[in-house]
């Protein structure tokens, strides 16, 4: 029999190490490219930037939208209550396509879609939404543990500031450095800007308040799975 035990704060340490290791990396790649002009450094320097698609942190954020995703399922069914497990499990679906979205840049082609900017137009469209559940998840928040309560709440504030106000704040330093408004930036003016100091530590700022809201997410969902002393059992054949 194979049996295996999930601890919380193992895992919280675990991701909290591999946010530093993609941090410090990108950091030392950005430094190179920046200061000494290596750009390409074999192809790692795409592959740990904070701010490129397809990366090792684009990967690592999909992940932890997976992981985010599976946590809340667990949570939905350690619960006992039919509309909380329901919940749960809306929660668990969103994360997943969020977690599809972000290595698939979805979010981006709705915004073009809708005839906004790739860089800032998909937050007029997910904010909202966002907003939405954030209202309708209030019942289930009301009803859970306080600790658990006021973690899925600040990791949802961290996670909206960077993804958010952090995107907005990235792109007014993109048109006070170009005097362009970002919808209007060509390819040329954004390589520019993206080998400045203020819009790479303000990328690298989005995504680490994302990667940290996420692991706080993961972390208080397994405590409270784990808080309800349940055991769960999966067999083959």
């Amino acid at each position: 029999m194979f049996e295996l035990r999930i601890r919380p704060f193992v895992v919280g340490r675990m991701l909290v190490c591999l946010f530093a290791v993609l941090l410090l990396a990108h950091i030392a790649v950005v430094v190179l490219r920046l200061e000494f002009g290596r750009d390409y450094l074999y192809g790692l320097a795409l592959r740990f930037d904070f701010d490129r698609p397809i990366s090792a942190p684009d990967w690592f954020t999909g992940v932890l939208f997976l992981a985010a995703a599976l946590s809340s399922a667990m949570c939905g069914l350690a619960t006992g209550h039919g509309w909380e497990r329901g919940y749960w499990f809306g929660i668990s679906g969103i994360l997943a396509f969020l977690s599809f979205d972000e290595v698939a840049s979805i979010h981006a082609y709705v915004a073009t879609l809708f005839g906004q900017p790739a860089f800032v137009g998909w937050t007029l469209i997910y904010a909202p939404a966002v907003g939405l559940l954030a209202v309708g998840a209030l019942p289930l928040l009301l009803r859970l543990p306080r600790p658990t309560a006021v973690g899925l709440v600040v990791s949802g504030l961290l996670f909206t500031f960077g993804a958010v106000a952090m995107e907005w704040f990235g792109a007014s330093i993109a048109e006070a450095a170009t005097g362009t408004p970002v919808a209007e930036m060509t390819k040329t003016q954004w390589t520019e800007v993206k080998n400045t100091w203020p819009y790479v530590a303000s990328a690298m700022l989005e995504e680490s308040f994302e990667m940290c809201a996420l692991i706080l997410y993961v972390v208080t969902a397994l405590t409270y799975v784990s808080r309800q002393k349940v055991e769960f059992r999966l067999s083959f054949g």
